[in-house]
């Protein structure tokens, strides 16, 4: 044994002896500010995680070498238990009672199961929610369909779904989602972002000589729907808008119905995602081929938008009023 663990386990000793002297001691110790704790941000939702767990209860796989409980210091090596061989394929240090391995073990084994499997809705709190076994990423937010419908300058009946942080104003939904976690939710459920489109379609949208804004976005079929209290199963995005016909020079004669195409666009990538504390639009599911938007609509490009601003307006004999709170729900296609 060498002198420093000598040394600690007469301190030890001394103080489990004396507990007057420990607290005279531990006054007379000077108080170090290392500033708020080193916490990581959670970029992502917990759903989306890997999560592993910690305890000291000596459990160990029946292959591993037990831990010493004969080292009066305690035994400081660890062993790893996988999820698949959880509750087969384990035991315990002679030291853990019966009953005190079963709560352990059934503890660790439902905590590790419910992350896995089990997803609230979301809330003002959480307001993104990840469904791995459905593939969907539901979001909560407030609608305003009033709103959306009287908003005039521009970008106006554009956006349906932004992040409240962000810069683009007057959608018809509002979230305090970020779309950046938004996008990083729909790449862990094995969506493919198109990320084909570049910020010229936008500025350029007025060139006649450019084919930028003819340009429609790829990537992942996406369903969307809307869902609220009093309505839980909630619509497709087509009847949230009224069904007011409208021609196409590509395409002929549309309505909302079959002008609506989901796609992952992705555009992660923008500068302005990536400068930290930059201005950001905050797209999360535009109703063009937007290449800022995580999401938007592949049956229209930005010439489109430019053509029939106003081509989409909000139903609001169905929807519900202005900053009533709603949940978006995108469901990744096969």
């Amino acid at each position: 044994m060498n002198l420093h663990r000598l040394q600690n386990r007469f301190f030890a000793l001394l103080f489990s002896h004396f507990p007057r002297l420990t607290e005279r001691w531990l006054k007379r110790q000077p108080i170090e500010d290392y500033g708020p704790p080193p916490w990581t941000p959670l970029h992502q939702p917990l759903s989306a995680c890997t999560v592993a767990l910690v305890t000291t209860a000596g459990v160990h796989l029946k292959d591993d070498a037990p831990f010493d409980i004969g080292d009066k210091e305690g035994d400081p090596t660890y062993r790893v238990i996988p999820l698949r061989k959880m509750s087969i394929d384990m035991r315990a240090a002679r030291i853990v009672q019966s009953w005190l391995l079963l709560l352990a073990t059934g503890l660790l084994f439902c905590s590790l199961v419910l992350s896995r499997q089990v997803v609230a809705e979301p809330t003002p709190t959480t307001p993104l929610s990840v469904k791995p076994e459905t593939k969907e990423v539901q979001v909560w937010g407030f609608i305003y369909p009033a709103r959306f419908n009287a908003a005039q300058g521009n970008e106006v009946h554009y956006h349906l779904l932004v992040w409240q942080g962000g810069k683009s104003a007057n959608a018809l939904i509002e979230t305090p989602a970020d779309d950046l976690a938004f996008h990083d939710a729909l790449v862990a459920l094995g969506a493919q972002p198109g990320d084909n489109l570049t910020m010229a379609s936008w500025h350029e949208r007025h060139n006649a000589h450019s084919s930028a804004p003819w340009e429609k976005v790829l990537g992942s079929s996406l369903e969307v729907r809307i869902s609220w209290k009093s309505n839980p199963a909630g619509i497709s995005v087509p009847q949230a808008f009224h069904p007011t016909q409208f021609a196409t020079p590509d395409s002929g004669l549309q309505t909302p119905h079959s002008a609506l195409d989901w796609r992952f666009g992705g555009n992660r990538a923008r500068w302005f995602n990536r400068v930290p504390l930059a201005p950001r639009p905050g797209c999360l599911a535009c109703l063009y081929s937007c290449p800022s938007g995580k999401v938007s609509n592949g049956a229209l490009s930005i010439h489109d938008y430019v053509r029939a601003p106003s081509r989409f307006m909000a139903n609001t004999a169905i929807l519900p009023p202005d900053g009533t709170p709603v949940i978006v729900t995108f469901r990744v296609q096969p």
